[in-house]
């Protein structure tokens, strides 16, 4: 057979003619060639392609790649670069697809707790100052009170009229705050131990070209994933079966909630408050208008007659604001965490 069919080629190329060679030669029914002529006319190649789940596809007219449609509530399909980041910035997008980024996002975060800077205490603020006391009583010793004791202030007051001895303490110094500084958190920035990007097509991928399921999109150079890929905004806990590789979570962003307790501080102490001498007018008027006599503060145990009125004859002054001790404070808080998650999934 073969002999024969090489003389029928011999003598129409003897002929000097190829009009009718395709009429001469029927190789339909011949089954020991190689291989039928691909779709560019050459024989011998398997012209077919492969989805993202590797299976044979027929081949495509698109110009480009054909990859399965994403699946419904997945986008893609895209080029996806995975790197440690100890190799830098992730690589540009490649040719046909477009210079913005899809997505930009890392994975491996750590971070180390914040130190706080020292926590103190400043002088006391807000303090007023109070007083003073004067107590009245019935015996010279002043052990057996005659009535309640009263704060002396500038307004005019009656005593009681059943004292006969009173004593009068200094004024007192009551309330007021300390302010606080420091507890100031210095923290080195987290880092990531991987870095991703994934690159959309230039043009919208279309069906043109490719057979039902399929879209024309560019294919994934090095040095991106030679895969298709598809993406989803959240985690995703599973790929769908046209993409079943992952799925892997990249994130865009960080929550960084590091941080120190803030500094706390007790109530001012040792604070005082002075008054001149003399400290109290006593006055035979309700106005106190005339003056009887006064008394310094502090006085001991004297001779009082009431019925009488007092007032402040000098302003309190506050001598020492006080201090504050440190109660609290200072101490490393909160902790960096991975936010905007972002799921791919690729083709085998």
């Amino acid at each position: 057979m073969r002999a024969l069919l090489a003389s029928l080629v011999f003598v129409v190329a003897a002929a000097g003619s190829t009009v009718g060679c395709s009429a001469l030669l029927d190789w339909s029914d011949f089954s020991g060639g190689t291989g039928e002529a691909g779709a560019d006319g050459a024989g011998g190649g398997d012209a077919s392609a492969h989805d993202a789940a590797g299976n044979d596809a027929p081949a495509s007219t698109c110009g480009l790649a054909c990859e399965t449609a994403p699946p419904a509530g997945w986008a893609g399909p895209v080029a996806l670069s995975v790197t440690p980041s100890s190799q830098g910035a992730a690589p540009a997008c490649g040719s046909g697809f477009d210079a913005t980024p899809a997505f930009d996002g890392f994975a491996g975060l750590t971070f180390t707790p914040p130190t706080c800077s020292t926590c103190s205490c400043g002088s006391g603020a807000g303090v007023t100052c109070t007083g003073p006391t004067m107590s009245f009583f019935v015996d010279s010793a002043c052990s057996t009170a005659a009535a309640s004791p009263m704060t002396v202030s500038s307004t005019c007051v009656t005593t009681p009229f059943a004292a006969q001895y009173a004593t009068l303490s200094s004024p007192t110094a009551t309330g007021g705050t300390c302010a606080s500084s420091g507890g100031a958190p210095t923290a080195a920035a987290p880092t990531w131990a991987t870095v991703a990007r994934a690159c959309a097509p230039s043009a919208a991928p279309t069906g043109d070209g490719c057979t039902a399921g399929q879209v024309c999109a560019p294919a994934p150079a090095a040095p991106f994933s030679s895969r298709a890929c598809v993406m989803q905004a959240g985690m995703a806990t599973a790929c769908p079966p046209e993409y079943p590789d992952g799925p892997q979570v990249f994130f865009s962003s960080v929550d960084d909630q590091r941080g120190c307790t803030p500094c706390e501080c007790a109530g001012p102490t040792g604070a005082q408050c002075t008054i001149a001498a003399p400290a109290v007018d006593i006055s035979v008027t309700p106005s106190c208008s005339v003056s009887a006599g006064s008394l310094d503060a502090p006085s001991p145990c004297v001779m009082f007659q009431g019925l009488e009125f007092v007032n402040l004859a000098s302003p309190l002054t506050l001598g020492n604001p006080g201090t504050c001790a440190l109660t609290g404070g200072g101490a490393p808080t909160g902790v960096a965490t991975q936010s905007g998650p972002t799921s791919f999934c690729c083709g085998l």
